[in-house]
Parts: structure tokens; sequence; C-alpha cells
């Protein structure tokens, strides 16, 4: 009777041996495809032309071009019309092909864009690569003083003070600057968003500090100056949020990361 046992057993696992065998690997192995070098979900994203698609409600995007907002695709050039602007020029950053929009607004050259110059110690807003896209990315300050294209630099307090002077002398109102150059867009939340009538369309993409974490995306634009505070080791920034533009002296070199404007040499 043992043999008998023993010979049942050897010849059950040899059957079950032969049955296949669900591997949770397999399935994401199946699950998981490649679009070039990119690995995707195709449950949220897919591929066309070798180009990777998301998911916006019920429709696909390409992400270079378009973004997505409460399930509706936008065109990335719709964050920078402007009514009154006739066009922009366009420069290409020689260092990695990254083409940025640049406008006149009375003697100085600004660019229209945040910087998206990759190096070492650069953010997006909540780690997600989305917000680079649509918002630039954040720098400490002793990065950004290095970001700039050649020919374009990081603009002083000063350089700053006579943007938001030109705007509103030009446009005959005090304190409204912040309206003036921040973007048409839905980016903002509703009661913050601006007229953009010079084309500078300042983007609400929040900032970041350690201690705080990220912070008032779709509610903040803050930008670097080049001017050192008057506290070691401060720096004055420009602020555009519910109140209109401000220059403050409050953000410290090492510890916070907002995005970066680049002004004309």
């Amino acid at each position: 009777m043992l043999k008998f046992h023993f010979l049942l057993a050897v010849a059950a696992s040899l059957f079950l041996g032969c049955l296949p065998f669900d591997n949770p690997d397999d399935e994401y192995v199946e699950h998981v495809q490649k679009c070039g070098d990119i690995t995707f979900d195709p449950e949220i994203q897919k591929c066309e032309n070798s180009v990777l698609l998301i998911k916006c409600g019920d429709n696909w995007y390409n992400p270079n071009i378009d973004y997505c907002v409460d399930s509706i695709v936008k065109d990335k050039n719709e964050l920078f019309e402007s009514s009154e602007l006739s066009g922009y020029k366009e420069l290409i950053d020689e260092r990695d092909g990254k083409a940025y929009n640049y406008v006149e607004i009375g003697t100085q050259t600004w660019m229209a864009e945040n910087m998206r110059f990759e190096t070492p110690n650069t953010k997006c807003y909540d780690d997600n690569e989305k917000n680079c896209e649509l918002f630039g990315k954040m720098y400490t300050w002793n990065t950004a003083i290095t970001v700039c294209p050649v020919g374009w630099h990081l603009p002083s307090e000063r350089e700053w003070r006579a943007l938001l002077s030109f705007v509103e002398k030009s446009s005959g109102c005090s304190n409204c600057a912040g309206t003036k150059l921040k973007a048409n867009s839905t980016l903002w939340v509703p009661g913050r968003s601006g007229t953009d009538d010079f084309g500078f369309a300042a983007l609400p993409g929040g900032y970041y500090r350690p201690n705080y974490l990220f912070l008032r995306i779709a509610e903040e634009a803050n930008f670097w100056s080049a001017t050192e505070g008057s506290v070691p080791g401060s720096v004055h920034f420009i602020y555009f949020g519910s109140l209109e533009s401000l220059s403050v002296d409050g953000l410290y070199k090492d510890d916070s990361w907002v995005y970066v404007r680049c002004i004309k040499d």
C-alpha cells in the first residue's frame, strides 16, 4: 500500500508539472509595453508612431505639445497667447536644443517661458515631470544664476522693478502689473488669472521648500532675482499671487526652489 501511494504521488507531481503556471511577473511583463525606449502602461498611455500619448478624459494627448486640464486637452500655445501681442520670437538653447518664446517689453527683452534647463539640482512640482513641462523647472538661487543661455542672465531686482514700472506707466494704472503680466489661463485658480497684455505669461507653478515641501501651485508664480537680500543668505524674489506683483526679501539661497525667467543682456 505504501508503494502504491508513493507511485501515485510521483504521477501527480509529473502531471502538475505539465500544467501552465500563472506567474504574476509574466502578467506584469505582458501588461507593460515599450514606446521607443520608454516603458509605458497601456491602460493609461498608448504609443503612436513612437510618440507616447497620455489619457485625458476620453481623449489622448501628446504632453510635448498639449496639456490636460479638467479632462480637457488644450494646446500649450494657448498659454502664451495675448490679446495685444502680435507674436513671439523664438530662442533655441544651444546646450540642449530646447526652444523658448521671448518678447520685447519696453526697452527690455524677456523670455516668455520659465527655464527648463536640466541640472543635477532641479525640481518639478510634486516631483512630476508633467509639471516641468507646464511650468518649467525650479532651482535654488545658486543654480539659478547659472542656468540662463549665453546672451541672457538672471534679472536683478532693479530690472524686475523696471519691468513693473513700464507695465503700469504704459497701462495708465497703479499696482496693476501683476494682472497685466499673469497668463490668462485656467491653470490659475479662479479669480487669480491675469490679462497677459504684454505676453509675459506668468504661470502659477508654486514653489518648494524642504520644511514645507511643495506649495501654492495654481495660486502663485515666484521668480528669482539676482539681487541678494539684507539678511545674510537671503535673496530678493518676485511674487505674483492674490496681490499684485511684489518684490520680497525673504527666500534663502540654499533651501528654496523657485522659477527662473531670463532677460537679454
